[in-house]
């Protein structure tokens, strides 16, 4: 296909300048950078001079950008991963995925589900293992003390339920090593991130008070009991997961001396993103060739 090495190169430039800001400046992306990516890539793909395809992919990126803001204000994603995903889903959909198109004869999927698809597994495999070294390092051999054992119910139900799904799979997959290879990697985790989710949580987590807080920083409600959640937003008024300015200015009039957990190394998950992107430039959906083998 014409260009599609200039989309290639370009998903990876935008994947990785993401990544590097993510890693080295402690997940502050620039508006300049984010901006800029973003109508770079609504740009570049009127080069392909498929109107079918340049219509469908500003949808899709209208979309992704619409959904990812509610989602950001949730505290669940932030802002720079939204405008990654939505730059990127522009970017990679010039790239043709066979993968996908064979599983859905006559119906191209847009190539942003495969990155979804493969950034969870990336994130689902190096994520935990990640920060249960930190956790280690952190708290030593007492890091196993953390483990509830609910968590230890948790992970086994996950695996229990992983093995089964596999099993009906590997009857309709012909790649049973590949599958399974796979599966595997996503159950070990899956698993060690339901088992050690306190230490790894109390890692990225820092106690600190409104002086500490930054926009867009997230409280970890997971930390707080409900109890503790209802007396913060009886005292602040725009207390919520998402640090804002307005709480930020509304904690410093009311003198708020309270400190609360605060997901200050939390997880650079541009990361997983640039893996994904990898991925699915590479294999597309790596589970999907799996399964069709």
């Amino acid at each position: 296909m014409q260009f599609y090495y200039v989309y290639v190169v370009s998903a990876i430039l935008v994947a990785f300048g993401y990544m590097l800001f993510d890693v080295l400046n402690k997940r502050e992306v620039p508006n300049l950078f984010a901006y800029s990516t973003l109508v770079f890539s609504f740009l570049i793909i009127l080069i392909s001079e498929n109107i079918h395809l340049i219509l469908e992919s500003y949808l899709i990126a209208f979309v992704i950008l619409g959904l990812g803001y509610f989602i950001y204000k949730a505290g669940q994603l932030g802002l720079g991963d939204v405008f990654e995903f939505a730059a990127l889903s522009l970017l990679l959909a010039p790239i043709s995925i066979p993968m996908i198109a064979y599983m859905t004869p006559g119906v191209a999927l847009p190539s942003v589900i495969s990155l979804f698809l493969d950034t969870g597994i990336a994130a689902i495999i190096a994520v935990p293992l990640f920060y249960i070294c930190v956790a280690t390092k952190k708290f030593g051999k007492s890091v196993t003390n953390k483990i509830r054992g609910a968590d230890v119910f948790k992970a086994i139900a996950v695996v229990v339920a992983y093995a089964a799904f596999v099993a009906i799979l590997s009857q309709i997959s012909h790649s049973d090593t590949l599958l399974f290879s796979i599966m595997f990697f996503i159950v070990l985790g899956s698993a060690l991130l339901l088992l050690f989710q306190r230490p790894i949580t109390e890692v990225m987590v820092e106690h600190v008070g409104f002086a500490g807080f930054t926009e867009d920083d997230i409280i970890a409600f997971n930390l707080m009991s409900d109890s503790e959640i209802a007396k913060a937003k009886r005292s602040v008024s725009t207390f919520d997961r998402l640090v804002t300015k307005k709480m930020i200015a509304e904690m410093k009039r009311k003198r708020i001396k309270q400190k609360f957990p605060v997901y200050k190394q939390a997880v650079p998950f541009a990361v997983p993103i640039f893996l994904g992107t990898l991925l699915t430039i590479i294999v597309g959906n790596i589970l999907i060739v799996a399964l069709i083998g």
